[in-house]
């Protein structure tokens, strides 16, 4: 119908009428519809949904009538590739789904009271649930893990209403094993749908997972958990925060840590012969350094055997893993990190020269004379881990052996033929060119930004927030370093920051990044300030920097027009710190508001109320929180940062959470704010009317927070903690700032 329409309204189709079926076979077909429900009103109203522009506008369209489509249309509106981003909508096609599909399967739905298509009961069948279900899934873990909850609900529905339904009773419980089963699988944490350096949140899962254990319970014969569910439930407990048995025990199993699985009750010789490949990969990876994953590649499980692609896959993973730090709080299994082992001591020098595993370049020409390429992940790890872009060329080249595969990510690249490259491939061979040095320094961050942007686009996707991520953090790095001057190095995070701000809006790490970019870039411009003052200059009121802090200077409205008489770059500088402040806070006011629309969609779900606040998607926990408050310092946005901190009293301050703060043992670190206080205090409290601070340590005592208010004593010895001096070279510069009024004011008064 639609290319009919497209060829009957366009003078240059009209050859497309020739290739459709004629009218007499496009009557028949009409009819063959009529017969099977689909009237010419349901027709039209498909083809309505389905010429949306955008995906947005045809979930809208999809959920204006309040009647059952044809699954295809529903299928397609939640491709794996579609691309809308309205959490409502999303909200709205699960709600559509729990309105149909229950009801369906308990007594299949009367089509005399229904004017629209009704399908056969058939349609509403549990392999058909179970698609719906997988299709919601994906886009609840893009858009927001945690309405995984709703589709909990949604299955137990399901589950109660097969058992009042009118089939065998045989049928009617294998099909709640298979939706119970399948459930727990699609609402556990799949690693293929993590996205990368960031944690998916547990706690919902698995209260969507003890939602569906709940409803076995209930029903008059208990559903079995077949092994994927288990496996599935397994792995979400494994993600949960260790509590205070398991961290002891972790600790107390650390210098033994992992166990090695040794056969050693015949098991050998029923297992098949590629299961030994298998085992020598787990064998490598299960190690706790590569000291002795070299020493398991070098131990294959039976003689004979010849590495594979596998095996060197996993040990240049261990040979590009970060070694520890001697007072590192993670626990064992918490990170992929090189621990040191107790038999390292008592080795001589010789004996570690001897054991020493080689280097990534040694082992690569092991590789290859082995004859094997690198493909997949061990291509992705030898790329993302080189220094030299001549290394990753070879590595590129190595891969295919005809260079294709370089050559498509060279300048003349097809863009087309670009999305087809993985994209793990893609973000390893961005974090290759920003780490480049020197002259070509800018040419290659100007090329990584654009491969990011011609292969990813505003859309989110695993891997999205880690690249833009790692792009910003290199972009924070000395002006001088990129060869750009650093207005242009703002101007380019900037840049970054729009396209990422697209209509699905950007994420609470992008935002976390951009916030310490900014803060990065305006501290080193902050100690050329402080030099200045330091030397006695009287044009320190020039400085870009000084009118951020000065809400009485002549250059405040430097945005509107030139005050600063052409000094060389101050004016291009202000404006671009200027524009980065405003952008920071209005990307603050959109994380606000996608999270309160998310909350509300989420309504009152049985979660315990600090976990609750563990895994919101604004600056609500301690850490972004200080992040945001110290970017906010450096940039002179003192009533931004009060405005701050009252809305985290007001956040933390709710009767559940307070009592839950009360109740626990010791807060968990994301609800500490003691260094967020004491910034504050350091330095926006100075800046701020008395009037102002006092209403903010009152609205604390009137929530009933347990929060303490730093003494002078707490706020002197928490500016000495810093690691560099920038935060009091900051209050020494805002001291400065209202000396100057007080002269001014002084002046005045004669």
């Amino acid at each position: 119908m639609i290319i009919r329409k497209t060829a009957a309204q366009e003078p240059d189709q009209k050859y497309l009428v020739d290739l459709l079926p004629s009218v007499h076979e496009w009557g028949r077909a009409m009819s063959i519809a009529r017969r099977n429900g689909h009237s010419y009103e349901d027709l039209a109203y498909y083809m309505y949904i389905l010429e949306g522009k955008t995906d947005d506008v045809r979930c809208e369209r999809f959920l204006e009538r309040d009647s059952f489509k044809p699954p295809f249309i529903f299928h397609f509106l939640l491709r794996s590739s579609s691309r809308f981003t309205s959490l409502e909508n999303l909200n709205r096609l699960i709600d559509y789904c729990s309105s149909w599909y229950p009801a369906a399967a308990s007594n299949g739905l009367d089509k005399t009271k229904s004017k629209f298509y009704i399908p056969p009961r058939g349609a509403f069948g549990s392999a058909n649930f179970n698609l719906n279900m997988s299709l919601l899934a994906h886009h609840c873990i893009r858009l927001d893990p945690r309405l995984i909850i709703k589709l909990a609900d949604l299955a137990v529905r399901y589950i109660e209403a097969i058992a009042e339904s009118s089939l065998p009773q045989e049928e009617i419980y294998q099909a709640q094993c298979a939706v119970f089963n399948y459930g727990l699988k699609l609402l556990g944490s799949d690693h293929r749908k993590r996205t990368v350096q960031q944690a998916l949140p547990n706690s919902f899962f698995w209260e969507a997972q003890r939602i569906l254990l709940a409803v076995s319970s209930k029903l008059k014969r208990q559903l079995l958990v077949d092994a994927e569910g288990f496996r599935a439930i397994r792995t979400v407990l494994a993600g949960m925060p260790k509590n205070h048995v398991e961290i002891h025990s972790s600790v107390r199993h650390a210098s033994t840590w992992p166990p090695y699985l040794r056969p050693g009750d015949g098991m050998d010789e029923e297992m098949d012969p590629e299961d030994n490949w298998r085992m020598w990969e787990a064998s490598i990876r299960a190690t706790r350094n590569a000291h002795e994953a070299w020493d398991r590649f070098q131990s294959p499980p039976k003689a004979g055997l010849k590495r594979g692609l596998a095996e060197y896959t996993a040990m240049f993973e261990k040979l590009t893993q970060r070694e520890a730090d001697e007072n590192t709080r993670a626990l064992p299994g918490d990170r992929a990190l090189n621990f040191p082992t107790t038999q390292e001591a008592n080795l001589t020098e010789f004996e570690k020269a001897r054991i020493r595993p080689p280097s990534i370049s040694q082992l690569y020409e092991r590789m290859q004379l082995d004859g094997i390429r690198p493909t997949g992940s061990c291509l992705q790890i030898l790329v993302a881990n080189t220094e030299s872009m001549e290394m990753a060329r070879r590595y590129l080249h190595d891969s295919d052996g005809t260079g294709a595969l370089y050559r498509l990510m060279s300048q003349e690249m097809d863009v087309q033929a670009l999305k087809k490259v993985p994209i793990s491939l893609i973000s390893a061979c961005i974090q290759v060119m920003i780490r480049q040095e020197g002259k070509l320094a800018r040419k290659y961050m100007i090329r990584a930004i654009e491969l990011a942007e011609q292969r990813l686009g505003t859309d989110r996707t695993p891997l999205s927030d880690f690249i833009w991520g790692t792009i910003l953090k290199h972009l924070s790095q000395h002006h001088y370093g990129l060869r750009i001057a650093v207005h242009q190095q703002l101007k380019l995070s900037l840049h970054i920051m729009k396209k990422l701000d697209g209509p699905s809006g950007i994420t609470l790490p992008q935002f976390v990044q951009f916030s310490k970019t900014m803060r990065k870039i305006a501290k080193r411009e902050l100690e050329q300030l402080s030099t200045e003052m330091e030397s006695g200059s009287l044009t320190i009121e020039n400085h870009a920097m000084w009118p951020l802090y000065d809400e009485r200077s002549r250059h405040k409205d430097a945005m509107h027009w030139d005050t600063f008489d052409d000094k060389s770059g101050a004016l291009d500088l202000f404006r671009a710190l200027r524009s980065s402040a405003l952008q920071m806070n209005e990307l603050f006011d959109k994380l606000l508001s996608y999270e309160r629309d998310s909350r509300q969609l989420l309504g009152a779900k049985k979660l315990e109320p600090l976990e609750g606040m563990m895994w919101r998607m604004d600056p609500a926990r301690s850490e972004h929180a200080y992040e945001y408050m110290l970017s906010l310092a450096y940039l002179g946005e003192f009533q931004q940062m009060a405005k701050l901190l009252r809305w985290l009293i007001e956040e933390w301050g709710q009767p559940g959470i307070v009592q839950a703060l009360s109740e626990a043992d010791e807060p968990p670190p994301y609800a500490d704010f003691v260094e967020t206080l004491c910034a504050f205090r350091l330095l926006a409290e100075p800046m701020l009317e008395r009037g102002e601070v006092e209403s903010l340590r009152e609205a604390i005592g009137t929530a009933g927070l347990s929060w303490s208010w730093p003494d002078e004593e707490a706020v002197e010895a928490y500016a000495q903690m810093q690691e560099d001096e920038s935060i009091s070279i900051l209050a020494r510069v805002l001291e400065r700032v209202r000396l100057s009024w007080a002269d001014a004011e002084t002046e005045a008064g004669r």
